[in-house]
Formats: structure tokens, C-alpha cells, sequence
């Protein structure tokens, strides 16, 4: 019977090893960050920079990020925008994450639009996979 429960323990360490393990392949950026910030394993590989944030049509703002891929390799990631209203507050839930594949020493834009005119601001997070 402890042998079970050793077992169980073991498995719930390791999970939680490999969670924490994760984390630091992600970051969270503002609309109005200032400078580029890198993400993914060995810092340095994948880079976000110039957030934007547009008015669109029906009083809705567009962001807009670009994604640079430092390695000669293809690389993927995924992100999530959570839109934030005047007072800094979410709105709405955050979008689902959504997977993208950059080829090596290539450059993306990612383009996200508001849910809805509420929304004035964003923070978007990304994470290599």
C-alpha cells in the first residue's frame, strides 16, 4: 500500500517539476511595451517586439506584434491576448491560445482584434512549444 502512494507521489513531483519547467519558456507582454522581450528555451531565440495597438472599423482596436525567429531553424509557439478596458480591468475571457510556426531567421506579424469597443488596451502571452 505505501508503495502505491510512493508511486502517486512521484508522479505528482515530477508533474509539478515539469510545469515549473515550463514557465519560463513564456512571457507576458503589454500594449505599450518599449522594447523587445525574448522568449522559448535559450533565451534569445524567438523575440516579440513593436506591440501596436490600431483603431479599427466599429470602434474596435486591432494589435499587432511581431514575432522574430533568431535561429535558422523553424520555430513554434503559441500565444494569448487578454483585452483590458480603460481602468486596466479584463475584458471578456482571454482568447484560446493559438499555435504558430515561424520559419528560421523569418520574421511574423500577428494581428488580433477586440472583442469589443470596450477594450483599449491588451496584454499578449507567449510561449514555445
Amino acid at each position: 500500500m505505501d508503495m502505491i502512494k510512493l508511486k502517486y507521489v512521484s508522479v505528482a513531483t515530477l508533474l509539478a517539476l515539469g510545469l515549473t519547467g515550463c514557465a519560463s519558456r513564456c512571457i507576458t507582454i503589454p500594449a505599450n511595451a518599449t522594447s523587445a522581450e525574448s522568449f522559448g528555451s535559450g533565451f534569445g531565440q524567438l523575440k516579440a517586439m513593436q506591440p501596436v495597438v490600431r483603431t479599427s472599423a466599429g470602434d474596435t482596436i486591432q494589435g499587432q506584434v511581431l514575432v522574430q525567429n533568431k535561429k535558422s531553424a523553424t520555430q513554434n509557439f503559441q500565444y494569448q491576448v487578454q483585452w483590458l478596458d480603460k481602468s486596466g480591468f479584463n475584458v471578456g475571457q482571454p482568447q484560446p491560445w493559438t499555435p504558430v510556426e515561424v520559419y528560421g531567421d523569418l520574421q511574423k506579424m500577428i494581428t488580433f482584434s477586440a472583442p469589443t469597443p470596450d477594450a483599449t488596451s491588451y496584454n499578449i502571452s507567449f510561449c514555445r512549444v
